[in-house]
């Protein structure tokens, strides 16, 4: 009796990755690259994070990396620390993508081009997020119960590594705020 490998739908073994954005980009760049999100061929969204590998002689020879889903890795962190705090915390990439939520909901939709981000208040602060890498601003949007809309207060600051720019935002309902 032979030993089979086991089966997983979601991986795709010997798929062929070269005509991929994230492949080219770390053939091309070949330095310490973190780039945008994008769907898996297994379905969920991911980041690919990639380092050079370079002989001794300084020849290229190709790169590794990990892929992985922002906002699983990210919670790991946030969630905890915010847990009962009253602030919710989001993460976004420059084109206005949300990698991270502390509502969960949240996560994949454009704060720029998304309808449930129409209201005049989020747009406009919204413009600011992906402008601005450091600022603050007031908006109006539905409480998390869908009851009524209350007033947030957000700020927040750039962080980052190896390309990624990603505007880490705190808010707080100002109603809950002591």
């Amino acid at each position: 009796m032979g030993l089979s490998r086991p089966q997983h739908p979601e991986v795709q073994p010997g798929l062929n990755m070269s005509g991929r954005v994230q492949v080219e980009e770390a053939n091309t760049a070949r330095v310490p690259h973190i780039g945008s999100v994008f769907q898996m061929a297994e379905g969920p969204s991911a980041v690919s994070q990639s380092y050079p590998v370079i002989s001794p002689t300084g020849e290229y020879l190709g790169y590794i990396d990990i892929t992985y889903a922002p906002e699983t890795f990210l919670d790991r962190y946030i969630g905890p620390m915010m847990n009962r705090t009253g602030y919710d915390v989001w993460v976004i990439q420059a084109d206005g993508t949300e990698i991270y939520d502390t509502s969960p909901g949240e996560v994949g939709k454009n704060i720029i081009t998304d309808a449930v981000y129409a209201d005049p208040s989020i747009r406009e602060v919204a413009a600011s997020i992906v402008k601005n890498p450091s600022a603050s601003g007031k908006y109006t949007i539905w409480d998390r119960g869908w009851n009524g809309n209350v007033t947030k207060t957000a700020v927040w600051e750039t962080a980052g590594i190896d390309g990624a720019a990603w505007r880490v935002g705190v808010t707080r309902d100002e109603s809950a705020a002591t």
